[in-house]
């Protein structure tokens, strides 16, 4: 319990002094970065599971290897280092050493589904979903360029060394402009020009 507000506290802390981004952005982040997922991931990076004690029957269905139970030891873990050591400063400079570190969490930036996020909001918002179309080919050697349009209004480009990099680019540029109006509706796209935001 205690080692959840740790953990929830430190990323907080990290992205608020590290990133200058809008407050949706933040909290997607703290999200993602405070999942069962991320937080398994670095279990394992450290190897933390073979300090986890088991039942029999736990032992025996693979509990060692389940995301909700290093999830959950890794946060143990945080709540015992920043008891033991009565001190945040401590605790924070161990954690970013875990999560920062070689093969550390900020993955998780290249891990979102943008494409994802940008479709539930327009279906959400415009009943309708997100179009994407190539503006320039992958010539020479060159990245592609893809538009993303939401109710026939372009809002984003992107550019990647393939088709799928770049609509992901695209979704991506378009879902920060979304998130970065905090009074973005449906009507905002009317009367827009085809140019976007």
């Amino acid at each position: 319990w205690l080692g959840d507000r740790v953990v929830g506290l430190f990323i907080a802390d990290y992205l608020f002094h590290n990133y200058e981004k809008p407050r949706g952005w933040l909290a997607l982040m703290k999200s993602k970065w405070a999942s069962e997922e991320c937080l398994a991931y670095l279990a394992r990076k450290i190897g933390l599971s073979g300090f986890v004690e088991l039942g029999r029957g736990e032992e025996r269905n693979g509990g060692r290897e389940k995301d909700s139970i290093l999830s959950s030891a890794f946060e143990a873990l945080a709540g015992a280092i920043f008891v033991d050591s009565a001190s945040y400063e401590v605790t924070k400079k161990v954690l970013e050493g875990i999560f920062f570190g070689e093969d550390g969490i900020e993955y998780a930036l290249l891990s979102i589904n943008y494409k994802g996020l940008l479709q539930r909001w327009c279906l959400q918002q415009c009943s309708s979903l997100p179009e994407y179309e190539v503006v320039a080919e992958n010539a020479d050697g060159g990245p592609y360029r893809v538009a993303v349009k939401i109710q026939g209004r372009v809002v984003a480009l992107g550019e990647g060394k393939n088709k799928k990099k770049a609509e992901q680019e695209a979704a991506r540029r378009a879902w920060e402009k979304i998130i970065g109006e905090e009074n973005l509706t449906y009507d905002m796209f009317e009367d827009r020009s085809s140019s976007g935001f």
